[in-house]
């Protein structure tokens, strides 16, 4: 059980690190919004690519708290 909790805290800790990205990059994305100027595919890619792996680690930490849950049980 502590191995899946330590697991948690470590996807945890990607996660905020993936959206301490998109949090910092929000702004270009509103500017581009903005004035219609283009973002770059290089920022295009990196923020999806943050929000996909987000998703991948928050369904991760899904299953683990499951796991726990049945452990308890």
């Amino acid at each position: 059980m502590k191995e899946n909790q330590e697991l948690v805290n470590e996807k945890e800790g990607a996660i905020l690190e993936l959206k301490a990205i998109l949090f910092s990059t929000d702004y270009k994305v509103l500017r581009a919004y903005e004035t219609g100027v283009p973002l770059k595919a290089e920022l295009i890619e990196l923020r999806a690519n943050a929000r996909a792996e987000i998703n991948r680690l928050e369904g991760e930490i899904e299953e683990l708290r499951e796991e726990v849950n049945e452990e308890i049980l």
